[in-house]
């Protein structure tokens, strides 16, 4: 493990020179041990991606996100490569003595014992850190664009306001902070983070979208702390 990438990396982590040859000496070490080379990284300044130059993202097998909120942890598998993404796993943090030092004061450690997720009644559902700028494109595009329609299309039912899916890209794209050397690349990205993150937010009850031959309508869940 290679705690933490900042600490670890001879160079810049914003330069692409530096993490390419990061990425490269994490493949040697990979191929010489035959062993999963771990790294752990920070958030960017807005809390919804790694920080640094965009190769990281797009060379890794796999890219977890870890929250915690008071004696609770969640692990979300954000990509992976060769299986399945969005999985969430809720662990309980507890603290154990291992030990006492030389003046008998007690040494410490925490581990993470397997829970289900706190109750709604204690944990209010909120939007990730990883989903804040879809959500605030999302909020930008319902603003300007948004419609009254029902969940099913059926005019009878309840209404809710909703906004096409290509307005909620726009929204997206504009504001979602990426690097890249070419525009094409940037933009790739932005499209591949767009689509983890309607997929993430459908995955969690966060939003619901009605996909048509002619648009896609989202909408947010009423309950869910998003504006």
């Amino acid at each position: 493990m290679l705690d933490t990438l900042n600490r670890s990396i001879g160079g810049s982590e914003n330069k692409d020179v530096d993490m390419n040859g990061y990425i490269n000496a994490a493949d040697a070490i990979s191929a010489a041990l035959g062993c999963v080379v771990i790294v752990v990284h920070h958030c960017g300044w807005d809390d919804s991606r790694p920080r640094g130059h965009s190769s990281l993202p797009g060379a890794v097998a796999a890219q977890l996100s870890i929250e915690r909120e008071g004696d609770f942890s969640a692990a979300t598998v954000e990509f992976m490569r060769d299986g399945p993404e969005d999985i969430i796993v809720n662990s309980r943090i507890e603290r154990i003595v291992v030990g006492h030092d030389q003046t008998g004061k007690e040494l410490s450690t925490l581990v993470l014992l397997p829970t289900e997720a706190p109750a709604q009644t204690q944990r209010k559902k909120a939007w990730p850190k990883a989903l804040v700028v879809f959500r605030d494109a999302l909020a930008s595009a319902l603003d300007s664009h948004r419609v009254e329609t029902s969940e099913t299309g059926d005019p009878t039912m309840p209404r809710v306001w909703a906004v096409d899916l290509e307005h909620v890209r726009d929204e997206f794209f504009a504001t979602y902070p990426v690097d890249g050397d070419t525009e094409d690349q940037r933009q790739e990205t932005r499209s591949k983070q767009f689509r983890r993150c309607v997929k993430r937010a459908q995955a969690e009850g966060l939003i619901k979208v009605r996909a048509s031959p002619e648009v896609d309508l989202v909408w947010p869940v009423p309950g869910t702390d998003w504006k």
